[in-house]
């Protein structure tokens, strides 16, 4: 087994001492394994001490394309991360990203649920708009991120009317996300699924 994968597999597994080891060994915390770092791992499985360990160890903001979202940490938080995650990496010492509210909103607001099975709530909803205001070089402008806010208490209100599958109370309401997600945010067939994604 190679460095890449042990590094990964300690990261993705709450292995913290495996990871300190590692890189006390001279590991790359900064490492790929299918396009993701160790910290994007991390964050997906939500081992908060490892996130904090790699941000002090040098591990970097952004890692490139990936073929799907997830390529930072705000994009990982906004997929995966818990109101406490998304804290830690508000507080941490990992530099600011240059991203795009576009996609954060996509990443938070859509895929959470529909692709990782994890539905946004209103604690870390108020969290991830901390970390956007400490980390985000936002690329769009406040065009696009400033309706969140001001939509912040018609989101709680979705939340509250949907069910404990995600979904809206009336088939219609569905729809119209549906046909706002295709408007916005057209599938490319092309993208590979993202790392971890629910069968």
């Amino acid at each position: 087994m190679n460095l890449t994968s042990l590094m990964v597999g300690a990261a993705a597994t709450g292995r913290l001492d495996a990871v300190t080891a590692l890189v006390e060994c001279g590991a790359n915390v900064n490492i790929h394994q299918d396009g993701y770092t160790a910290i994007y791992w991390a964050i997906m499985g939500g081992h908060h001490q490892i996130v904090e360990y790699l941000c002090l160890n040098g591990a970097v903001s952004s890692w490139g394309p990936t073929g799907f979202y997830g390529e930072n940490v705000l994009e990982a938080a906004a997929l995966w991360g818990s109101a406490r995650m998304m804290d830690v990496l508000a507080d941490s010492v990992i530099p600011r990203v240059e991203c795009s509210a576009a996609v954060m909103e996509s990443c938070l607001l859509q895929y959470r649920q529909s692709v990782c099975g994890k539905r946004c709530t209103e604690e870390e909803f108020a969290a991830f708009q901390r970390l956007i205001q400490k980390k985000a070089i936002l690329t769009d402008g406040e065009r696009v991120w400033k309706p969140i806010r001001l939509q912040e208490e018609a989101l709680v209100e979705d939340m509250e009317n949907m069910d404990e599958n995600g979904h809206g109370e009336t088939e219609d309401e569905n729809e119209i996300f549906e046909d706002a997600a295709e408007e916005h945010f057209p599938v490319d067939e092309s993208i590979t699924p993202l790392p971890g994604e629910f069968s």
